[in-house]
């Protein structure tokens, strides 16, 4: 280790101060330099004295240069300023508390447990560990709407690994550019292989028979979640004034909740329109509630109506699905959204318009969402070999 002291003038009491190089310490491998970050720790106004020397500390690197490290910086800290730095880039508070919830409910009790405390303690060999630990433990218990919780151990699915995988990478692979900790290779470990799954949809019948049990506000609930492919957060968080008729080209809603704070505007049909038009004027309680969509009961103690939670949709659907016999699976809104992009595609939409409709950044996510059925697959394929006979 090796110490450079240095002396800057008094500044205002009791503050640390971080300097940073102006090069990308994301380009530390490639060009050679390293990240050097310089703490002045309680400079005392109006003495030239440092409360305690400032020093500059190189670890070893990989490649045998050295590069500069906030050594012994404690997981709960680097995970609190890498949550901050997160909400300075204008990441969604879902993403935020996603990432949140994985790490603190067992990333880091599973690397506590085999003595890492601080970021620069961890290898390669630990996220090995960590990923059997989890395998082993399974998924996390449940707690279910009647109040019981399920203590039943079910493996954990390739799907949630990955996960995991991915939220401890994207969080290490920041503390390397901070300088907490030397660039082990961590982040560079492969993905746990997740398999390529068919995506569910539902069949025909399987929508006639949960239509036919709804009620009313759920039936065009699930209407409006089949005709435009939104996200559960995206219905509930739209609003009355989202429903826009005033445009000459036909009406639309305008959803401002998307995923990743994305305003996008997502087309009705004429029919769906007429039902969301005579739902506002007939049927939709009289409340201050701006939501579109409100619960069905007043509050607790309360006289008006309450925003329609996530959760409630996803528990009416999967009580529909009961209902209507339809066999235990993926029930759920999100079944709704598949359904759509892959009947908007067997219907000849093109994927930039379905792309910009369900709200993905690129091709390579809608591809994740709709498959052609076994129908569309097997139906007229002589034709495309007429030719060759």
């Amino acid at each position: 280790m090796q110490a450079l002291p240095l002396r800057f003038p008094p500044v205002f009491n009791s503050v640390s101060v971080y300097f940073r190089p102006t090069h990308n310490p994301r380009n530390r491998g490639q060009n050679g330099r390293s990240q050097v970050i310089y703490k002045i720790a309680k400079v005392q106004k109006g003495d030239l004295s440092m409360a305690s020397t400032p020093r500059v500390t190189f670890a070893s690197r990989a490649d045998g240069a050295p590069s500069a490290t906030r050594g012994g910086t404690p997981l709960e800290v680097a995970l609190r300023d890498w949550l901050s730095e997160l909400r300075l880039s204008n990441r969604s508070q879902t993403t935020i508390d996603w990432y949140r919830d994985l790490f603190q409910g067992r990333i880091l009790p599973a690397l506590t447990r085999q003595g890492i405390r601080t970021v620069d303690q961890i290898q390669r060999e630990h996220v090995r560990e960590l990923r059997e630990q989890l395998q082993r433990d399974g998924r996390r218990p449940r707690h279910r709407f009647d109040g019981k919780v399920s203590t039943a151990r079910t493996p954990l699915t390739p799907a949630s690994l990955h996960a995991y995988h991915r939220v401890l990478r994207a969080f290490y692979r920041w503390c390397v550019s901070e300088g907490y900790s030397p660039d082990r290779g961590i982040g560079r470990l492969p993905s746990p292989r997740e398999p390529v799954r068919e995506a569910r949809v539902f069949s025909t019948a399987e929508i006639d028979g949960m239509l036919r049990l709804a009620s009313s506000r759920d039936r065009l609930i699930l209407e409006v979640l089949l005709g435009t492919g939104l996200r559960v957060s995206e219905l509930c968080g739209l609003e009355v004034r989202d429903f826009r008729v005033d445009h000459p080209d036909g009406p639309y809603l305008d959803v401002r909740a998307g995923k990743g704070n994305k305003q996008r505007a997502v087309p009705l049909t004429t029919v769906l329109a007429r039902k969301l038009r005579r739902y506002l004027t007939h049927e939709r309680p009289t409340t201050s509630c701006p939501a579109l969509f409100v619960t069905e009961r007043s509050g607790f103690g309360q006289d008006d109506r309450q925003v329609l939670r996530p959760a409630a949709v996803q528990l009416l659907i999967r009580r529909l699905g009961q209902r209507a016999g339809i066999k235990p699976g993926r029930v759920s809104p999100h079944t709704f959204r598949h359904t759509f992009a892959t009947r908007a595609l067997s219907g000849g939409m093109d994927l930039l318009r379905l792309q910009r409709v369900l709200g993905h950044t690129s091709l390579s996510m809608v591809s994740r969402y709709v498959h052609f059925g076994k129908s569309e697959l097997l139906r007229g394929w002589d034709r495309f070999f007429d030719s060759a006979a």
